[in-house]
């Protein structure tokens, strides 16, 4: 039987792009539930174990926690059989860079700004402004080793590989509560760079999962993950126990991976008819980093961001939820008009295009 993912490798797949969205949106919800307040807000209510603000919190939360892992394993997909592009990583460097001394800028006419922050706004990568930023940026200086591991490999040396990472990895460390390889929790170019090459093997090997059962295993792994939470919450709490819990609530939990996974293969395999909404969701993927760069900016995350959400608590479940998803699609568009503005700049600027004339006479200089 044909793989799924074998008839799309040639051409784009616009799967991919709308992952990126689905993705930058459930970055923002975390955001908003976990700096916004909401999660610190909500009450632990016994009475309506499944469907109180603080157990449908968590599970909004649950569901949009595998964004990261989703956003590295995407960047597997597409960039595991590419050649290094020097002018890509500089590119990517001058829009973190043109956000982060932007946004400063903007502040600094409003507000006393620091040296300190003035200094981490013009070395963004080095000072973890955005953490993800920087550690992408790391794992951008190992994809040339990454890529040429995953050209070579076979497919039963990287599936051996894989399963062996993920066990010692991602499922001990998760169940005996430590952190012997020094992943972060996720938050590091190490975890970043096991996400990416998993994203290669789908996209080399492919993974015979039918879409539906892809998004069914999805749900399956969220809501395992709800469930670990908050039945263990409600027998010690009901039945003073001491249940110890497993923190399945992490980028490097098994359950997270697996449904970010499951997320990916299921965003693989959908195919957009319509010509004019495949190119809005092209022109929005490609501004949803740019969407990340803008909301989670320190200071536009301490003044708009910090306590928007804790007064949600009071609301009724449906209005909480409604407001948490549609706040984080008015985010998410307006800071993706902005990219799309500042991506037209840069075009007229032919900063891409500059950037690609230097590469290659330091190529040239390199071979002569």
């Amino acid at each position: 039987m044909r793989n799924p993912q074998s008839a799309i490798r040639n051409e784009r797949n616009i799967g991919i792009d709308l992952l990126k969205i689905i993705s930058m949106l459930m970055i923002i919800i975390l955001h908003l539930e976990g700096h916004g307040g909401l999660l610190a807000s909500v009450k632990y209510d016994q009475n309506n174990l499944f469907f109180s603000n603080y157990s449908l919190a968590w599970l909004l939360e649950i569901l949009a926690f595998g964004a990261v892992n989703c956003y590295a394993i995407a960047s597997g997909y597409l960039s595991w059989n590419s050649q290094q592009s020097y002018a890509k990583l500089a590119y990517f460097w001058l829009q973190i860079l043109f956000y982060s001394l932007i946004i400063t800028f903007l502040f600094s006419l409003y507000h006393n700004i620091s040296i300190k922050e003035w200094i981490s706004s013009f070395f963004p990568i080095t000072h973890r402004k955005y953490w993800y930023a920087s550690a992408y940026f790391g794992l951008f200086l190992l994809m040339p080793i990454l890529n040429i591991y995953l050209q070579k490999v076979n497919k039963n040396a990287l599936k051996v590989n894989l399963i062996v990472m993920l066990v010692l990895i991602v499922i001990l460390p998760t169940y005996f509560k430590k952190d012997p390889y020094i992943v972060s929790n996720g938050y590091s170019v190490l975890w970043l760079g096991l996400m990416y090459l998993v994203g290669g093997y789908l996209a080399k090997f492919g993974i015979n999962l039918k879409k539906e059962y892809a998004i069914s295993l999805f749900i399956f792994f969220s809501i395992l993950t709800w469930l670990n939470k908050i039945v263990v919450e409600y027998f010690n709490n009901a039945y003073a126990m001491k249940i110890e819990m497993i923190n399945l609530i992490s980028y490097t939990s098994p359950t997270i991976v697996f449904a970010a996974l499951c997320l990916v293969i299921f965003c693989t395999q959908i195919k957009i008819a319509s010509e004019k909404l495949a190119k809005l969701i092209i022109l929005f993927s490609s501004a949803s980093f740019g969407v990340y760069l803008i909301h989670e900016h320190n200071l536009v995350r301490s003044n708009f961001i910090v306590g928007i959400s804790k007064t949600f608590a009071q609301d009724n479940v449906l209005l909480m939820l409604i407001k948490i998803i549609g706040i984080a699609l008015l985010i998410f568009i307006l800071c993706a008009l902005i990219d799309i503005q500042r991506e037209k700049l840069f075009k007229k600027l032919g900063v891409l295009d500059k950037l690609r004339k230097i590469e290659q006479r330091f190529k040239q200089y390199l071979q002569s």
